[in-house]
């Protein structure tokens, strides 16, 4: 991942989000430093667009979009790491190229059955990439002594 270079004078945003958050009335110019309010109306402002990737699974094609901060946080409540996992491809799964839910809450016990294989494998790896999970590091953590204290 490339840093932009920084303004003239360092606002804390890239030239590209100075600039936008001026044109926007929200900043009075794009190169003096952000006071409180400026950087509260620019990140409290709008919603960032959530982003979202297209997997095939099943011989399909569907949408998977990223998670909410609110969402990831009540996902963690839920029951087994089995009914987490469908619990994020009914909310987060979508028709491609729509804003038309795939799944509804009545589809769980049918996702549950679903094959474990390459395709969930998948499936699960789009749901961490947008959500930061390094599935890497996980697996490693599982990997290691709990009572080795030198780990």
């Amino acid at each position: 991942m490339t840093k932009k270079a920084a303004t003239k004078v360092d606002t804390g945003l890239t030239e590209e989000t100075a600039q936008a958050a001026a044109d926007q009335g929200l900043l009075d110019t794009p190169t003096k430093p952000l006071t409180r309010d400026e950087m509260r109306a620019i990140l409290l402002g709008k919603t960032p667009l959530a982003k979202s990737v297209t997997v095939h699974v099943f011989d399909m094609d569907m949408d998977i979009r990223q998670p909410s901060f609110k969402d990831m946080m009540s996902v963690r409540e839920q029951g087994t790491e089995f009914e987490k996992a469908a619990e994020m491809i009914i909310k987060y799964a979508y028709v491609p190229g729509t804003d038309e839910k795939l799944f509804e809450e009545t589809d769980r016990e049918l996702i549950l059955r679903w094959p474990f294989g390459p395709d969930l494998i998948m499936l699960q790896e789009a749901i961490a990439d947008l959500t930061g999970i390094d599935i890497a590091a996980e697996e490693a953590k599982l990997g290691k002594d709990p009572l080795d204290v030198s780990s």
